[in-house]
């Protein structure tokens, strides 16, 4: 997909650390926010980060879309 040298390649494997440092340092925006911002300040496309985000930054944006009813979840029924 990237070359191994290219800007854009080494930017997605700083995404998880520049996250979690945004995280720390305005923790009153959430992980979907954090991720969001180190996209823009990159030029990177939203969308496209999805499968180089460790899994651990996707489990902490899907519990801050949970928190925010964001997540078209279908929940079981109790009869």
């Amino acid at each position: 997909m990237f070359s191994p040298d290219s800007e854009i390649s080494k930017r997605i494997k700083n995404l998880s650390n520049e996250i979690e440092s945004l995280k720390k340092l305005s923790p009153e925006l959430n992980y979907i926010e954090c991720t969001v911002e180190v996209c823009e300040r990159y030029g990177i496309e939203f969308e496209s980060v999805k499968k180089a985000l460790p899994k651990i930054i996707k489990e902490k944006i899907e519990a801050d879309a949970m928190d925010l009813n964001m997540l078209k979840y279908k929940n079981p029924r109790i009869a």
